[in-house]
């Protein structure tokens, strides 16, 4: 890994540690209420964030990887059928530069990756047929759509900086967030 992509993985290490710490995801998916309430946690920030980012970036640029889809279908599958009445991470909603959109969505992007392993524990946990879109949204294609964000993000290493503070406040926000 070079460029942008790396900066961010080494200037957001600590935060994503810190953030990985107080969502505590081994203990919440330990029971079924457990998970469909982190699948709800989840539904709240990217039904906030994700209109914020196709905004700042357009809609191709977030063209395969939006997650409302795949966390509806979860929370259906949950008992969930009204995801519209959950509440929203209102600090999410806030417009976004094209910088901070960036940073969120590699925040986003690299939880996929480690939704991998999330997935994986739901479906030993609960059985092959637990809902884990979320979670593993693009089946195979995770390497290479994470090789497409890595691209994405290195071609705008001018704006380092920028993208990285983004990455850092979106890291502490969804702490916040998932951790209630």
């Amino acid at each position: 890994m070079s460029g942008l992509a790396l900066r961010l993985r080494e200037a957001t290490r600590d935060l994503h540690d810190d953030a990985e710490g107080a969502v505590d995801w081994e203990s919440r998916i330990a029971t079924p209420a457990g998970y469909r309430q982190l699948i709800e946690r989840w539904w709240g920030y990217h039904a906030a964030r994700e209109p914020r980012l196709i905004e700042a970036l357009g809609a191709e640029a977030l063209e395969g990887r939006t997650k409302l889809p795949a966390l509806a279908a979860d929370l259906a599958a949950l008992g969930q059928t009204r995801p519209d009445i959950l509440p929203l991470c209102q600090p999410a909603a806030a417009p976004l530069t094209r910088e901070q959109a960036l940073g969120a969505l590699y925040v986003s992007e690299g939880a996929t990756m480690g939704g991998q392993l999330i997935a994986r524990t739901v479906r030993e946990r609960f059985g092959a047929d637990a809902p884990t879109g979320f979670f593993h949204p693009y089946g195979a294609r995770t390497g290479a759509m994470w090789q497409d964000m890595r691209r994405m993000l290195d071609a705008h290493e001018a704006e380092g900086d920028a993208i990285v503070a983004a990455a850092r406040d979106t890291f502490r926000l969804l702490a916040e967030w998932l951790k209630a």
